[in-house]
């Protein structure tokens, strides 16, 4: 009976070690599965992030382009408006130059009214 308890002790041992080994088998079993899926998913990040360097390089490029068209228009619209003061400057000189000559157009055209008139 001693021999017949202790095998059946055994058996149950074996069975438990069993059941035991199949679920660490099962959980190792899971977990290369998850570390896949991790590697899987890394190498996905991996592709994107290069991706997005090269989306924001473009991006900092485009940026750097409009500061500089920036620049340009900056300076083209300092030199309009320094070239429209010297125009309004030079259009100030003309038309006092013309009011001027004007004047003395005037006062030639008039100049026998400034010179006394003979008397009737």
């Amino acid at each position: 009976a001693a021999l017949v308890q202790e095998m059946s002790e055994k058996d149950r041992r074996v069975v438990e070690l069993t059941f035991f080994i199949r679920d660490v088998e099962r959980s190792l079993s899971e977990r290369a599965w998850q570390c896949q899926q991790m590697e899987d998913a890394l190498r996905m990040a991996k592709g994107d992030l290069a991706h997005l360097e090269l989306d924001f390089e473009a991006c900092r490029s485009k940026v750097a382009r409009e500061e500089q068209r920036t620049a340009d228009l900056q300076a083209w619209g300092r030199q309009l408006d320094e070239r429209q003061s010297m125009l309004q400057t030079q259009t100030a000189k003309l038309a006092d130059f013309n009011c001027l000559t004007s004047r003395s157009e005037v006062s030639t055209a008039c100049g026998t009214a400034d010179s006394p008139s003979p008397m009737l």
